[in-house]
């Protein structure tokens, strides 16, 4: 890739038809600077927001950003940093961005992979107490949760609707 610049020059000494018009080629194959790009929305929403620091290009000058989602198509947003995905499915996804110089020198910031989990678990079930009634301090057991995208990792329990503690197992005393 390469730039174009004219350059005229006059001898100085001589004729004046001893001026001349020289075109002068300069090439410019560096990528724009480094950036780096990060996730800005929680785990739990399908709408994914990023955000990139700043590129720069002191050669053809910095003509757009583009990202990849998931290594489909390059898609350019122009010279903004930011970006949010539409609504995605559960599941693990990857994102690049990538620097576009304004002769298509182009510098990548990622990939970077992040977890969708926007789906609650399933409720746990078979809930039940140990025997007696009347026991001070009676143990209550159900069966796990499951979440297929990233797992269980606590239960949350309350009694006639104020909260108790926290189990990571399913039962509780």
């Amino acid at each position: 890739l390469k730039a174009e610049q004219t350059v005229r020059f006059r001898s100085g000494a001589g004729p004046p038809d001893a001026d001349g018009i020289v075109a002068l080629t300069f090439l410019d194959v560096t990528p724009p600077t480094p950036f780096s790009v990060s996730r800005s929305t929680p785990v739990r929403q399908a709408n994914s927001g990023f955000a990139w620091t700043s590129s720069s290009d002191a050669g053809s000058g910095l003509a757009r950003y583009e990202v990849q989602l998931d290594g489909g198509a390059w898609a350019p947003v122009g010279l903004v940093t930011s970006f949010a995905t539409a609504s995605l499915p559960d599941g693990t996804h990857s994102l690049s961005v990538r620097a576009v110089d304004k002769l298509g020198n182009a510098r990548m910031a990622g990939p970077i992979s992040f977890l969708v989990d926007a789906t609650p678990p399933a409720a746990p079930g078979g809930l039940s107490k140990q025997l007696p009634d009347n026991l001070r301090q009676p143990v209550i057991t159900w069966s796990p949760a499951v979440d297929a995208t990233s797992g269980v990792s606590r239960y949350q329990i309350s009694l006639d609707g104020i909260s108790q503690a926290d189990s990571a197992s399913p039962s509780w005393s």
